[in-house]
């Protein structure tokens, strides 16, 4: 059985030294999202209508 969080975050761009490029996803302090330090997870992305330009 899975659980399912659902919280919501701005994607933000992080530039390195060396060129590469990574996103990441800032959902703020999000408590209940602690006992999930580094297990793996899934991460599905949801848009609303209204942020796509």
């Amino acid at each position: 059985m899975a659980r399912v969080y659902a919280v919501f975050g701005t994607v933000m761009l992080d530039q390195r030294r060396h060129g590469y490029e990574y996103f990441k996803i800032w959902v703020g302090n999000k408590p209940v999202l602690k006992e999930l330090v580094g297990r793996r997870v899934i991460v599905i992305v949801v848009v609303p209508d209204d942020e796509i330009p």
